[in-house]
């Protein structure tokens, strides 16, 4: 029955933190520690390779101190472009916004030239969610704002996506867009925006592969050049619930973001710093077939992120990774939120069920155990996942598996505390500290309430204490009995024995419950013995005293009867009734003073260990026949 409370009580707890855990995980109030655990699983699964088909053409502190002081003129992008053109280069791609026209326009014009001349030059772009601030009062700034405005407007439509079934995505709108000069725009092969955010840690973990911008969908710097090195056109880019470029299709969620699937450091591309392409130290070979990435990794230029891998990484290597990963078909793609949900369902379910099922003296360790394998099943699962290309949340159902493990835990810490409390109260003042121990460790050894059980029950009664006790003060008699029963209790704890109570100068004791032995009936006849024998001791520790001598009858009887906690609701004790334990009374009045009578059911048990009168049958009363009884003289 207690059990089955137990059970009941911690499935409802485990109920109550699956709803709460749910609830948590729609919130997602755990973000941050869900993203810290997304960076557990690159380092995990630890750097890849990417392919060698990318190249970085770097804008680091070494090009800025051969070349100068950045921005640098427009020319040297010419001639970078040139010189990769005729290396064979398949697709260019800058990460760089030449949003305003230069201070000399012929090196506008050397780029627009060397632009159009290649044909597969990608530049970037970028969105702004609000409108920047005008100053109303400038006439001059109001006409130049319209007139940017007109050009994005004729302009940018061209390089949108195809959008089909792109209702779902959640993202907002952007407010305003930021482009090349339109001379750039009309020769380029593409456009890219080059949109990241960081998480609210401040990583960088998703890349923005499409843009809301006045109710069309434009693509991110990395997609396109993928899209160029494939040879698939913008227009064979579609927007759906994934972005399908023919033969591939690029998991994106609501906001229109890939989680980027990073190699590990920028290091892992090949890097080359751009001055040493201009002069011509790295042969055009290298460039064969291969897509160019320019962007900025140095210091001064403030373009460095923070990644899983990194807190000093380029922007371009957020592109570079992206675009690694649409040519090689390795995506990182979340798992369903429903079989987040469901896990926390059945673990909460699994822990509320098994737990309270332990025994309780290895309840601790095994729940510990329990609890521990649970996570490492859950987070080696999600580990094997991620290699495969899947993201397993395992913040939310593991924060499950904890709490449900800490809720279940203090519960059963307070109710066997209190268990423990009741045993004690109940046991304590009539059982051995051993024995006592033993039911704290496993209450379910005791069962409250009747139980019928075979015991050995004892009664002893000391012979003549009236007339000892009208010699004495009352607080004399107080001090013997206390004596007596001190020395008598001592004997049956020694051998585990049950004190049940004391009846004026008589004490009634068993042996086999609430823990059983083999050898119960033998306890019994030695507690006995050794009493008759504490008897003498007392005796003649006080010989000559005015008390006079202590004699005490014993009787000794084993039988079925009903064991347990009897009484009422205010008041209860554990004690044993039932035809047997009247026997082994009646015996003790039959038993003269140092005398032990034991039934025949007690001696077949003890017959081995003691020596013994048989002495004639005996009618006792409420029994219809005759009663053989034997007389102890020795116990081996």
């Amino acid at each position: 029955m207690k059990m089955k409370k137990h059970l009941k009580f911690t499935l409802y707890l485990s109920i109550i933190v699956i709803v709460i855990m749910v609830g948590v995980s729609l919130l997602d109030l755990f973000q941050i520690v869900r993203m810290k655990s997304l960076d557990f699983y690159f380092h995990s699964r630890g750097e890849t390779n990417p392919s060698t088909d990318i190249i970085i053409v770097a804008i680091d502190d070494m090009s800025l101190k051969e070349i100068g002081v950045w921005p640098w003129p427009r020319r040297y992008h010419a001639q970078l472009i040139d010189f990769l053109k005729k290396a064979g280069v398949k697709v260019i791609g800058f990460d760089v916004v030449f949003s305003d026209n230069a201070p000399l326009p012929q090196d506008d014009q050397a780029l627009m030239l060397a632009t159009k001349n290649a044909g597969n030059v990608y530049y970037a772009m970028y969105f702004s969610p609000q409108r920047r601030k005008r100053a109303q009062t400038k006439k001059v700034s109001i006409i130049v704002t319209t007139e940017k405005e007109r050009e994005i407007e004729e302009l940018l439509p061209a390089f949108s996506l195809f959008s089909r079934g792109a209702a779902h995505l959640s993202m907002g709108e952007a407010e305003e867009a930021t482009i090349p000069i339109p001379g750039l725009v009309r020769v380029a092969r593409g456009l890219g925006n080059i949109n990241y955010e960081p998480e609210k840690d401040g990583v960088i973990r998703y890349g923005q592969l499409a843009v809301n911008y006045k109710g069309k969908f434009y693509p991110s710097l990395s997609l396109c050049l993928a899209g160029g090195y494939l040879d698939i056109s913008q227009n064979n880019i579609k927007i759906g619930k994934d972005i399908d470029m023919v033969d591939r299709k690029i998991p994106i969620n609501a906001q229109g973001k890939i989680l980027v699937n990073y190699t590990g450091g920028f290091e892992r591309f090949r890097i080359i710093p751009y001055y040493r392409v201009l002069t011509g130290e790295i042969p055009a070979s290298e460039f064969k077939n291969k897509i160019v990435l320019v962007g900025s990794t140095a210091v001064g230029v403030y373009d460095l992120r923070v990644t899983p891998f990194s807190e000093n990484f380029p922007g371009v290597g957020v592109h570079a990774n992206i675009v690694n990963s649409i040519l090689n078909k390795k995506f990182i793609i979340p798992v369903p939120e429903i079989f987040g949900l469901v896990i926390i369902v059945i673990s909460g379910l699994l822990l509320g069920f098994y737990l309270p099922k332990l025994p309780p003296h290895v309840y601790p360790l095994f729940n510990a155990i329990f609890t521990v394998a649970a996570l490492l099943i859950l987070v080696t699962a999600g580990i094997f996942l991620f290699g495969q290309g899947y993201y397993l949340d395992f913040v939310y159902p593991g924060g499950t598996i904890v709490f449900c493990y800490l809720s279940i835990s203090l519960y059963r810490f307070v109710s066997e505390e209190r268990e423990k409390r009741e045993v004690k109260n109940a046991f304590g003042r009539y059982v051995n500290p051993d024995v006592v121990n033993e039911l704290l460790n496993d209450p379910g050894k005791l069962s409250l309430g009747g139980d019928k059980k075979m015991l050995t029950i004892l009664f002893s009664d000391v012979r003549g204490f009236t007339t000892i006790s009208e010699n004495l003060q009352p607080e004399e008699v107080v001090n013997l009995l206390n004596e007596y029963f001190t020395q008598m209790s001592e004997i049956i704890l020694k051998y585990e024995g049950t004190l049940d109570k004391f009846i004026g100068d008589a004490i009634m004791a068993f042996f086999g419950a609430p823990i059983a032995h083999t050898d119960d009936a033998p306890r019994a006849v030695k507690v006995a013995w050794e009493m008759q024998q504490k008897i003498k001791e007392i005796n003649k520790r006080h010989a000559g005293e005015v008390r006079g001598q202590f004699k005490m009858g014993i009787g000794i009887n084993t039988g079925n009867v009903v064991v347990g906690n009897i009484g009422s609701h205010r008041r209860m004790d554990y004690t044993a009734i039932g035809d047997d334990v009247n026997l082994a009374q009646r015996l003790e009045d039959m038993a003269e003073g140092g005398k032990i009578l034991i039934t025949e059911s007690t001696y077949n048990l003890v017959k081995d260990i003691v020596q013994v009168n048989k002495l004639e049958p005996v009618q006792v009363k409420g029994r219809a026949g005759a009663v053989q009884i034997y007389e102890v003289t020795g116990v081996k």
